[in-house]
């Protein structure tokens, strides 16, 4: 069965054409995306193709590469980030895959190969199967016998029009995004002319949720590289302040009709009074907020930002970031709205929101991303692959122990 794929030399550009179209392709398996993480240490991008007895791409690896430290710096660890694009059903297609990158590899002084599986956890056998390869998950806690690290991921699957995906989010969740359809939210697509904004974004984001992000040099070299792949955008939201006043006035209107209808009755209903004059207080707040906006950012202001990859038959949103100003506004719901928008305009099946946190322990990321219909998937954490012995088995084996000694330490 194997027989009838083989390896194929094809350019950087047909590879990462072969992974957009792909039904399981990730932008962060285009070689693309690959060279763009050569930071901190990475010196080296690859791929290889699988093509089949037609000579049509099959199955594909993308992959970058770290020396070892000093004397052992001519061999090199390596990582394929969210592992291949294949069809994981075809045994005989993923097991030659596997053969030919190990292969690979060993050729280029690759000692070990550490990748991760868009495979759930359901899927004990496949893993029996990767074990029967010569591949092991990391064991990194010998007190509960947990050799899998499973790494979270958050989709939102888009069954029927935008109506039903909306109907399906929690209450205000779906409230908050049809709010902002009614704000005068803009999106603005750019390139790397505006990357500082886009840092600065996301630096706010990361102080809000203590969280560190890579330097401002390094993600400056990331987000060039991963611009370059075909179907990635960087996103900005605009909100524009008269043009959100208006919607407020329109709503205040509204408002003073019910109180003024209500007053007018014998026996005025108090409770609902008492609702549409604090309805009406809060939206002459936000009046005199958008009026005073509108005053001093006539062309309006950037609330937030992100990039998005159309890659794989599917929308991956990828970093995103916002300000602290004007978050009672959800310029976020916005930019996911228009993400949703143009998936189901491409007839797309679901939206990665990519990273998040177990159900069992959500954290405010989880819980955003759960509200709006999303589910949550666990995939196969690190795994690792030996490509060439002794040398891998000695640095997988120098790996656990420091994984331990962290382990005791926390």
């Amino acid at each position: 069965m194997q027989a009838q794929y083989h390896v194929k030399n094809v350019s950087p550009e047909a590879f990462d054409a072969f992974v957009r179209e792909h039904p399981n392709g990730l932008v962060f398996q285009t070689a693309g995306y690959n060279r763009a993480m050569l930071t901190h240490g990475f010196t080296k991008s690859d791929y290889l193709a699988l093509a089949d007895a037609e000579g049509n791409i099959a199955a594909g690896s993308a992959f970058y590469m770290k020396p070892l430290p000093k004397p052992f710096h001519f061999f090199y660890y390596a990582i394929a980030k969210h592992a291949f694009t294949v069809d994981y059903e075809n045994q005989a297609l993923f097991e030659k895959l596997l053969e030919e990158t190990r292969a690979y590899l060993s050729k280029q002084g690759v000692i070990l190969l550490t990748f991760d599986l868009p495979v759930d956890e359901g899927h004990e056998d496949f893993y029996r199967r990767l074990e029967a390869l010569g591949c092991e998950t990391k064991v990194f806690d010998k007190v509960n016998n947990n050799n899998i690290i499973y790494r979270h991921n958050s989709v939102l699957d888009l069954d029927g029009d935008i109506k039903q995906i909306l109907k399906r989010m929690k209450g205000n969740s779906r409230r908050a995004m049809n709010k902002t359809l009614d704000f005068g939210y803009e999106i603005e697509t750019a390139g790397m002319e505006r990357f500082d904004e886009f840092y600065d974004l996301l630096n706010i984001a990361a102080e809000r949720g203590d969280f560190e992000i890579d330097d401002r040099e390094s993600m400056r070299h990331k987000v060039a590289g991963i611009l370059e792949i075909p179907g990635t955008e960087m996103w900005f939201v605009r909100l524009h302040g008269e043009k959100t006043a208006e919607f407020y006035r329109g709503e205040r209107e509204k408002a003073l009709k019910v109180i003024r209808r209500e007053e007018k009755k014998n026996h005025p209903n108090e409770n609902r009074l008492r609702e549409e004059r604090n309805f009406l207080a809060s939206t002459e707040r936000s009046i005199e907020e958008m009026e005073a906006l509108s005053k001093e950012h006539p062309e309006g202001i950037v609330l937030s930002g992100c990039m998005i990859a159309d890659v794989g038959q599917k929308i991956t949103y990828m970093y995103a970031g916002s300000k602290d100003d004007y978050r009672n506004y959800f310029p976020n719901y916005h930019m996911i709205y228009k993400m949703i928008e143009r998936s189901v305009e491409k007839g797309y099946e679901v939206l990665d929101l990519s990273g998040t946190q177990s159900d069992e322990n959500p954290g405010g990321l989880a819980s955003f991303k759960l509200s709006l219909g999303a589910r949550t998937l666990a995939f196969s954490g690190d795994i690792q692959m030996v490509c060439k012995k002794p040398w891998g088995n000695l640095f997988k084996k120098l790996l656990q122990k420091r994984r331990e000694k962290q382990y005791e330490d926390e």
